[in-house]
């Protein structure tokens, strides 16, 4: 079973999110953050296989967050997820069925150094 933490500052999209995985076989949200410090705390406390990170949060932001993160835990993967339309990123406005194949979605692999994210696709 895939373990998913949701990180993001709106409670709708949240929401959406937990729908969507927990219509999905095999993923299961074992937890859900409204800012960056209540995320990078759950992801040491749940220890989830994948975190979907809003970048604009209050506090702690998403990519500081993403750091954090995955310095603590090297092997947990993040995907990024904002409202603005950057390289890297997968767009919230993007319809729902799109954000699995959305070529833009990144998983942070090792953010210890200088941020480089890599394009990759996931199902999320």
């Amino acid at each position: 079973m895939l373990k998913i933490l949701i990180a993001d500052d709106q409670g709708i999209m949240r929401q959406g999110l937990r729908s969507l995985v927990e219509n999905q076989s095999g993923m299961t949200v074992v937890g859900e953050a409204e800012d960056g410090q209540t995320a990078v705390r759950l992801a040491g406390e749940l220890l989830p296989d994948v975190t979907v990170m809003d970048v604009t949060m209050p506090g702690l932001n998403g990519v500081e967050a993403t750091r954090q993160i995955v310095q603590r835990n090297p092997n947990m993967k993040v995907i990024i997820l904002s409202m603005h339309l950057t390289d890297g990123w997968c767009a919230k406005r993007s319809k729902p069925e799109r954000w699995p194949m959305c070529s833009s979605v990144i998983l942070l692999t090792n953010c210890a150094g200088p941020w480089k994210p890599s394009p990759a696709t996931a199902t999320i």
